[in-house]
C-alpha cells in the first residue's frame, strides 16, 4: 500500500486534469499492445512438399501491423488441443516452415499462425497432411553422407560426398565402409544386428593427404578425448545412420601425432 499512496496523493495535490494529461490515449495503448478486435488479418498454408519424417510448408499473413511473431501449427488432432509451434525467423507476409523428425503414416493439421502483440493467437484454416509409410533399408548400400566438424565457433557442415556400405564376403558381420571421410578409402568394421551398430576400430587408413601422407582414423568424444573406436547407429527405417566423432590423425612426418581435423561426425542417409 506504500507505493500505492505515494502515486496517488501528488495527484490529489495537483489539479485533476494535471494527473490525466499523463495517461496514454486509445490509439497509443492500441499501438503499443494491438486491437485484436480491428487486426483480422487472413492467413494460408499450403504443403509444397512432405515425406515421411517432415512437412515443408508456405504460409502467408496479409497483414503484420499488429503481428509480433508468425510461423505454423502442427498438431494430430483437428481441434489443435495439443500442438507444436514452428516460428518463422522474421517477420515476413510469406515465409516457408519446415517441420522435421515427425512420425511415419501419421495424419497431422497445420495452420499458419499469427501472434498478436496483446499475446492472441490467430490461425489460418487447418489443412490435412498423411506422412507415407517410411522405407526399411538394408545396411548394404550407397549412402549421402553430411559431415559436420565442430569447430571453435560451432557445428560447421563440410559439404556431402558418397559413401559404400558393403558385407565381405561370405560374412554377416564384417563391413566394407568405403570413402567415409571422402579419401576413397576403405576401412573395416564389425556390424552388431541386434543393436544396428558398427563398430570402427582406431587407426584405420582414412585419407592419403598430398601434404601430411597417411591419415588415420581415431575416435574422439565431443570435448577432443580419445575413444577406443568409431561407432556407427543404423536405423533401418528410413535408412538413416549417423557417426560418433571422429579424427584424422596425421602418422607420418614432423606433425605425426596431430589430428587434421577437428571432432567431425557423419549423417547418412541410404539411397
Amino acid at each position: 500500500m506504500k507505493n500505492l499512496f505515494k502515486i496517488i496523493i501528488p495527484c490529489l495535490v495537483l489539479a485533476l486534469t494535471s494527473c490525466y494529461d499523463t495517461m496514454d490515449d486509445k490509439d497509443t495503448i492500441d499501438a503499443k499492445y494491438g486491437n485484436d478486435a480491428a487486426y483480422q488479418p487472413t492467413l494460408t498454408v499450403a504443403v509444397n512438399a512432405f515425406d515421411y519424417q517432415s512437412i515443408n510448408a508456405k504460409c502467408t499473413v496479409s497483414d503484420l501491423s499488429n503481428a509480433v511473431e508468425v510461423g505454423m501449427l502442427l498438431s494430430n488432432d483437428k481441434e489443435f488441443s495439443t500442438y507444436s509451434a514452428y516460428t518463422a525467423d522474421t517477420l515476413l507476409p510469406e515465409f516457408d516452415i519446415v517441420a522435421e523428425k515427425l512420425n511415419e503414416d501419421t495424419t497431422y493439421y497445420a495452420a499458419a499462425y499469427v501472434l498478436t502483440k496483446s499475446g492472441a493467437i490467430m490461425m489460418s484454416n487447418a489443412i490435412e497432411v498423411k506422412t507415407p509409410k517410411a522405407p526399411i533399408f538394408e545396411l548394404a548400400g550407397t549412402y549421402t553422407a553430411t559431415e559436420f566438424e565442430l569447430k571453435e565457433n560451432g557445428l560447421v557442415n563440410n559439404g556431402s560426398y558418397d559413401v559404400t556400405i558393403a558385407f565381405a564376403e561370405n560374412s554377416t558381420t564384417e563391413v566394407l565402409i568405403t570413402n567415409l571421410w571422402g579419401g576413397e578409402t576403405t576401412v573395416n568394421g564389425t556390424y552388431d544386428a541386434t543393436t544396428n551398430t558398427i563398430k570402427i576400430a582406431n587407426n584405420q587408413l582414412l585419407y592419403n593427404h598430398p601434404k601430411y601422407g597417411p591419415l588415420n582414423i581415431i575416435g574422439v568424444t565431443e570435448e577432443d578425448e580419445s575413444t577406443d573406436g568409431v561407432t556407427l547407429t543404423f536405423k533401418p527405417l528410413g535408412g538413416f545412420m549417423k557417426s560418433s566423432y571422429f579424427e584424422a590423425l596425421i602418422t607420418t612426418g614432423d606433425n605425426a601425432g596431430y589430428t587434421l581435423n577437428y571432432p567431425t561426425y557423419v549423417e547418412m542417409q541410404h539411397k
